[in-house]
């Protein structure tokens, strides 16, 4: 654990070994201190459950055994005596749920500010496989602190370098929180396959957004796992109707309009050997341009 520790300490370019085991005032101690601790006394960080979710407590707690925790969970000492937990939430609640008293944890003096804390509960805790919508959230919720602590370097890079996916996932995973509220939840779930709920949730009408969600679940307690193909089905089922050429409804007849306007930003832009693009327009090209991207991508398989 503490290799663990180091490893997070020297990713960290703002934060030093001595800013997470010590404080200003303290004395200039890097030794991590390891002590059994009351689970009374262990406050659980109010960020978690968003960013995190606790789907594998009823996991843990089957299997879990007090006395051989590899990876004892990782607290912060406050002022007013109680610890505040910054990685091990789902087992301290398991321990808890399970009436245990005491757990063995790993101390460390409390972050100057609540971003550190922030910042370092998604670090301490995105080693781990997690569903696309927690991703999702953490991606959005660290680029969120960056853009306050006034970052200048290309958002980009530094999130792919601090969640290891390269620009067109980050894009992708950030589309979920984009998407009905009723279908992220969906994408809670790592056995659901989430590409076309991102792709073409749209073709879902509102008013079925409810039972199409519920039938996906159906699936997913049936099966075990939802595929792209049984998702693709079920979009299927509400948008492919049989609609003579000559009899096509408004929506359709509209499409081409509505596309046209979604990509009105970037085809705006003047082609020729050197592109020029507004600064203030520049994210939204981008996005624009990585979402028609995938699009074109899709075309070329399909005619392989």
């Amino acid at each position: 654990m503490a290799e663990r520790v180091n490893r997070f300490a020297k990713k960290q370019e703002a934060v030093s070994l001595r800013d997470l085991t010590t404080r200003e005032k303290d004395a200039p101690n890097t030794s991590e201190i390891v002590a059994d601790l009351a689970l009374d006394l262990l406050d659980f960080d109010e960020n978690n459950e968003f960013l995190f979710g606790y789907r594998d407590l009823e996991r843990i707690k089957n299997t879990i055994d007090e006395s051989k925790l590899t990876a004892p969970p990782i607290v912060y000492k406050k002022e007013d005596g109680r610890y505040l937990i910054a990685s091990g939430h789902t087992r301290v609640k398991a321990l808890k749920d399970l009436g245990k008293k005491k757990v063995t944890c790993q101390i460390m003096a409390l972050p100057n500010s609540e971003d550190q804390i922030k910042k370092n509960l998604i670090y301490l805790n995105t080693q781990r496989r997690e569903a696309p919508l927690y991703i999702a959230r953490n991606i959005s919720e660290y680029e969120s602190i960056l853009r306050r602590e006034g970052f200048k370097g290309s958002m980009d890079q530094e999130l792919a370098k601090q969640f290891g996916y390269k620009k067109t996932m980050l894009y992708r995973y950030k589309k979920i929180l984009s998407i009905p509220k009723q279908m992220q939840e969906l994408c809670a779930y790592d056995e659901v396959a989430w590409y076309s709920l991102v792709d073409n949730y749209a073709d879902v009408p509102e008013d079925k957004m409810d039972e199409f969600c519920k039938s996906v679940l159906t699936i997913l307690e049936d099966e075990g796992h939802v595929s792209n193909k049984q998702i693709d089905d079920l979009i299927g089922s509400y948008t492919h109707k049989t609609v003579d050429k000559a009899e096509k409804t408004d929506e359709e007849i509209q499409k081409p309009e509505k596309l046209s306007k979604k990509f009105k930003k970037l085809v705006s832009i003047t082609y020729n050997d050197e592109i020029k693009i507004r600064k203030k327009d520049k994210e939204e090209v981008r996005a624009q341009a990585i979402e028609l991207k995938e699009y074109l991508e899709k075309i070329i398989e399909a005619c392989e």
